[in-house]
């Protein structure tokens, strides 16, 4: 029987783990909502880039038997960028368990809310944690489209308003080409400007 799992903040060493995890989750378990071509487009991995974003934002590591089994991060705006769990660790209370720290440290932050580009086999996981779908859109990924959804969730208790709308549609680009329409924009537009201290 395994332990369950701690949390704690990512390691420079940590790098080659949470990558393998990344490959194994897309591979083995995105491979229901995604065919073969669009799994190899996503499954790629630039060493550099994702130590260098690795080490730009608070990243946290899941750890059962002292084997790293998940990740997560936070960027200052409220995006969670990614959140990956090894498929044979999966259903364990792992994702919610680096969910909560995503949460509490956000609210920590003063942030209002926190949003993510969930793919749709993670879509239901932030179902279940209070996220709600603001749009779906597709994601251009190495010549491949993929389906992807915004999703936020409002925080309670917060100090600070929404981010503007325009940090929220480059935030959910995560660097994957994404083509925001007009009337998908305006669904992020407030009605009266928004401030946003971090």
């Amino acid at each position: 029987m395994h332990t369950a799992p701690a949390l704690r903040p990512y390691q420079p060493s940590d790098l080659t783990s949470v990558i393998a995890i990344f490959l194994s989750a897309i591979r083995e378990s995105a491979v229901k909502d995604y065919d073969p071509a669009q799994i190899d487009a996503w499954a790629q991995v630039d060493r550099q880039r994702w130590e260098n974003r690795r080490l730009s934002r608070p990243t946290w590591v899941a750890v059962v038997d002292a084997e790293i089994v998940g990740f997560t991060d936070l960027e200052p705006d409220g995006l969670l960028d990614m959140i990956y769990v090894r498929p044979a660790y999966q259903r364990m209370g792992v994702a919610s368990l680096l969910l909560q720290q995503v949460e509490t440290t956000a609210r920590l932050w003063g942030l209002s809310r926190v949003f993510t580009m969930a793919s749709l086999t993670a879509r239901p996981l932030f179902e279940r944690r209070g996220f709600q779908v603001l749009a779906q859109q597709q994601a251009t990924i190495g010549g491949q489209s993929l389906i992807h959804f915004c999703m936020q969730k409002t925080l309670a208790d917060s100090r600070f308003e929404l981010p503007p709308a325009t940090e929220f549609a480059l935030a959910c680009l995560c660097s994957q080409q994404t083509v925001w329409t007009p009337q998908t924009r305006a669904r992020f537009t407030p009605s009266t400007p928004a401030n946003s201290q971090h």
